[in-house]
């Protein structure tokens, strides 16, 4: 039997792990990244840092962020959340103090968080475009949120590669596919939350696969159930 070929359209931590979870699935990922990351401007940066150093609790995705915000060290002194452990080493060599590490993704990371946020100020460290659902979740579960934009999320075209699916982390992602590739019926998309599905169907693409719980993890086991394998 054939393996489905699978497009991973995400970069740095969430795109390792995906290849990973496409494995243990009986996928074979394809990397067909089709976003970039880009630091914000030193104006934005400073106001992430006096933005940081107001919370109580600041979460970080990627090593990236932290590096960019202090490279030389200096994270101030807040409780943080990091996803994986690159991300909370990052940290630790900022001279953060990291309470709570993540397996996966920022969704799961927040999975972690909503039942010890209450009337917390949470920073979530992200990009200028990111979607709005981490934080919206925060809130509900009685956080007080604030973003700090650490870079810019830029869309870019992928490679040709043929696959059999592809997933979706962010409307940019989209985006950047549809800026060479098609997603015709051929082709199963699978998307990891609200925001992704509005705008693939905005485009008049539904996606075939979207997870009950927004995290990385269950979209690919779900992905697996519709092509037919075990995740």
């Amino acid at each position: 039997m054939t393996v489905p070929r699978v497009a991973v359209t995400s970069v740095g931590e969430g795109a390792r792990r995906a290849v990973h979870l496409l494995r243990e699935a009986g996928l074979e990922p394809v990397m067909l990244p089709c976003i970039e990351i880009r630091p914000a401007s030193e104006e934005e940066l400073q106001k992430a840092r006096l933005t940081i150093a107001a919370g109580d609790l600041a979460v970080f995705t990627s090593p990236r962020s932290i590096e960019v915000l202090w490279p030389d060290g200096g994270l101030p002194p807040v409780e943080v959340a990091a996803v994986g452990p690159s991300t909370a080493d990052a940290a630790r060599r900022a001279g953060g103090k990291v309470t709570v590490v993540g397996a996966g993704t920022g969704d799961d990371l927040v999975s972690l968080l909503v039942s010890s946020v209450v009337n917390q100020r949470v920073v979530l460290a992200t990009s200028a475009s990111a979607d709005p659902a981490r934080a919206e979740r925060l809130r509900s579960a009685g956080a007080e949120v604030a973003t700090a934009t650490v870079y810019h999320t830029v869309s870019v075209a992928p490679a040709c590669d043929p696959v059999d699916a592809v997933l979706f982390g962010s409307p940019s992602a989209v985006r950047g596919w549809l800026s060479s590739r098609g997603l015709g019926s051929d082709i199963v998309v699978g998307a990891i939350g609200p925001t992704t599905t509005s705008e693939l169907e905005r485009l008049g693409r539904p996606p075939d696969v979207v997870p009950r719980r927004l995290s990385l993890p269950d979209l690919v086991e779900a992905l697996g159930a519709h092509l037919g394998r075990s995740a």
